[in-house]
């Protein structure tokens, strides 16, 4: 009976495992695996030796404890011996969980959008009264943080495309910016139905700061794509910007990427790490006074034709938003961080 629950329970995990990522479902398959050949080789020495009469002894001699206690002692010798047994064994039985469930061609080439971390989310008011918004988290997490890593490459590849006047370049972005905004779509959806059950106050302030991140990744993509269209313009009226110009726009581009970078690498926020991102949203709004300050004086000297002064000046407004945004996802993840 003991091994067989063993077994049994294992139904939990399957349960849980549906609408998952493959990786999950991989896991649930781990978990079957170590219950199976746990009981088949305790099975084994049940039959062959006289387990079952040293634990009755060790449970008799040291806690005088009836059937129960023999129950769960023996539980707590299948496990332990089970885990020691296996621990070595972990990565081949890694291995023998990605033969059976292989990936699947879409996962592979990584064609189609689609969310890699949330799974279905299956509350209802009396489950949302246990906080049942802790469970779904870590996806928010790691989603956002997905999310947040395609914004921090269109920003990369908007500046670049600018800088070089490249065209190839704005295929990419918009398929990239079109990913985002798609994310930006389900884990709203997502975030909706959750928030909608959530009584428990800490969680619901951690989700809603999550809400607040995402809108404000999508709209650092908004400005990417503002960023990169201005490629279009350059092209097409054979526009270019000086040397003084593009060294701006390079120094642009590296703070910028520098800020993205802080908030894909934070891990635990806190005073310090905000106050850090603060300064650099404050260089940005600082390097945008100076830049249109000396950009005006580039228009008086005859420097630069009207278009590429317009273009330049609605650069100068995007990076600024860029700076703000930033902040803005430092500021929630903070708070985050004092809820958890």
């Amino acid at each position: 009976v003991l091994f067989g629950q063993n077994i049994g329970t294992c139904i939990t995990a399957v349960l849980a495992s549906i609408g998952t990522s493959r990786n999950a479902k991989r896991a649930t398959c781990i978990h079957l695996m170590f219950n199976i050949i746990g009981t088949v080789i305790f099975t084994f020495l049940c039959i062959n030796l006289p387990v079952a009469d040293a634990v009755v002894w060790f449970t008799e001699t040291y806690t005088s404890g009836g059937v129960d206690l023999q129950i769960a002692n023996m539980h707590t010798l299948f496990n332990i011996a089970t885990t020691l047994l296996l621990m070595p064994l972990g990565y081949y039985m890694v291995k023998l969980s990605i033969k059976f469930l292989p990936e699947l061609p879409d996962e592979d080439c990584g064609e189609g959008m689609r969310v890699k971390f949330l799974t279905p989310v299956h509350v209802s008011n009396k489950e949302g009264g246990l906080g049942a918004s802790a469970i779904y988290i870590s996806q928010l997490e790691q989603e956002l943080n997905r999310m947040l890593l395609m914004a921090r490459d269109n920003v990369d590849e908007s500046f670049t495309a600018v800088l070089n006047a490249d065209m190839s370049r704005i295929e990419g972005v918009i398929e990239k910016e079109d990913y985002i905004d798609f994310l930006n779509k389900e884990i709203s959806r997502h975030i909706s139905h959750l928030i909608a059950y959530e009584t428990n106050e800490q969680s619901a302030a951690v989700v809603s700061s999550y809400f607040t991140i995402t809108g404000n990744i999508e709209r650092i993509g908004d400005h990417s794509m503002n960023i990169c269209g201005y490629t279009k313009h350059l092209n097409k009226h054979g526009i270019k910007f000086s040397e003084t110009a593009k060294n701006e726009l390079e120094e642009m581009r590296r703070v910028c990427l520098i800020s993205m970078d802080e908030l894909l690498a934070e891990k635990t926020g806190g005073i310090a790490w905000l106050s850090k991102v603060a300064a650099l949203e404050q260089r940005t709004d600082d390097m945008t006074k100076q830049y249109r300050k000396a950009h005006i004086q580039r228009m008086r000297a005859g420097e630069c034709t009207d278009e590429a002064c317009i273009i330049y000046s609605e650069l100068l407004t995007d990076f600024e938003r860029l700076g703000d945004h930033a902040l803005n996802i430092a500021q929630e993840l903070t708070r985050i961080d004092k809820h958890q």
